[in-house]
């Protein structure tokens, strides 16, 4: 069988969507008589191709890339369509029996369906996060509006076309089912247990240009994305909490880059939270499990809405896989699921005081820190994206398998 990748991310870049498909193409490539072509934008790094000795993995690299997310709206949707284009010429040119594209971006999975009609090829369509919806959650596009309601139905297109579709969380699938009656398949985001695993030198610092220095005060760690999803003012707010309790030997370390940089820089600044607030900025993907397993309690605040309330972080399979309990905002499926495997607690944005005492819950009771940081590494394990990836292989198999004969 041979697949085809279709993707705005992926290896060496550790975006969300590269770091969920590339052990997935692994995956798929070890099976036998498999190869795998990768249709991916050129790398913005001079970092060596990472699959570029497996022979069953193929990396057509369009010369052209989406702008970065801290640029602006016109210019990140024009980069999109060129790219989106570029991307459609050069798949084209080659055969395969399958294709699968991550989405966002939702011009990309559109252009990815455009494909697989021209090739006359079925296609899986994987969902990151839900769009339009999130476009209408941020109050990008109405959703009444012209476009907000072209938008639906381009959405309900690319679910009824596709072989069967993938949501990362319960609420994701929820909304699919509601939208198609095709197959939905829930395949959760996971993690690499092999690069995010627990290290038991607790004092082994990131090496890198932006290594913290040492600190024996208490770390509460954010990483990631510094995006519209992100509840950036929460991690102000809770700062200012420590600051205002001369609450000493905690800090809030953050790991990240992306457009609501400028709002954390400036509140850190007008409140004086410097001595609380470590913000480490943009550090490359492969130090970033030594900043986890540096710190003691992992945090993941999202604003409210449906982009909260159904999604489940990357983050927060990535602190558990290295032994670090969870704090997750808002109430949602991410924090139902870290407060019934006991890995953590979940509460509303506006609880402060509670997010305080379920920190200073596990930080002054060691015994149970250490039964929540045991228990965080086991539920880890089930969500190896290996593991995923050879079951979603399975699945499009017999699917394929499935379409075959019903066309006999």
């Amino acid at each position: 069988m041979e697949i085809g990748v279709v993707t705005a991310h992926f290896p060496p870049e550790a975006s969300a969507a590269a770091v969920r498909l590339g052990p997935f193409v692994e995956a798929w490539a070890s099976r036998e008589s498999c190869m795998v072509h990768v249709f991916a934008p050129r790398s913005k790094s001079d970092a060596s191709e990472p699959y570029a000795n497996n022979p069953n993995i193929r990396v057509h690299r369009v010369p052209v890339r989406i702008a970065e997310n801290t640029r602006s709206l016109p210019i990140r949707l024009l980069s999109e369509v060129i790219f989106c284009l570029a991307t459609f010429g050069y798949a084209l040119r080659k055969d395969v029996d399958v294709y699968v594209t991550s989405s966002p971006p939702f011009l990309l999975a559109l252009t990815t369906l455009l494909l697989a009609r021209s090739k006359k090829t079925p296609y899986v369509l994987d969902i990151r996060d839900l769009y339009p919806e999130m476009l209408f959650t941020f109050e990008v596009i109405e959703p009444g509006s012209v476009f907000g309601r072209l938008l639906v139905q381009l959405e309900r297109w690319l679910y009824d076309s596709a072989l069967f579709v993938t949501g990362v969380t319960e609420g994701i699938c929820s909304h699919i089912h509601d939208c198609t009656d095709g197959d939905v398949v829930l395949v959760r985001n996971g993690i690499d247990t092999g690069h995010f695993r627990r290290t038991d030198d607790r004092d082994s610092k990131a090496q890198g240009p932006n290594s913290p220095s040492s600190s024996d005060k208490f770390i509460v760690l954010f990483h990631g994305i510094l995006g519209r999803a992100q509840n950036v003012e929460l991690l102000l707010q809770y700062a200012s909490y420590l600051k205002q309790h001369e609450i000493e030997d905690v800090i809030v370390r953050i790991v990240g880059d992306g457009p609501k940089r400028d709002v954390l820089e400036e509140g850190v600044k007008r409140r004086g939270l410097e001595q609380i607030v470590d913000f480490v900025g943009y550090v490359d993907f492969e130090h970033i499990p030594a900043y986890v397993n540096q710190a003691d309690i992992g945090f993941s605040p999202r604003v409210d809405g449906v982009a909260g309330e159904i999604a489940f972080p990357v983050k927060v399979y990535e602190c558990l896989g290295c032994g670090v309990p969870m704090i997750v905002t808002p109430k949602s499926e991410a924090g139902e699921f870290v407060e019934e495997n006991d890995v953590g607690a979940q509460h509303s944005n506006d609880d402060i005081e509670g997010i305080h005492r379920s920190i200073m819950r596990l930080k002054e009771n060691s015994q149970l820190y250490q039964s929540y940081s045991e228990r965080a590494t086991q539920v880890a394990t089930h969500f190896d994206r290996h593991k995923l990836g050879h079951k979603l292989f399975d699945r499009i198999k017999s699917s394929l398998d499935r379409e075959v004969g019903a066309s006999k």
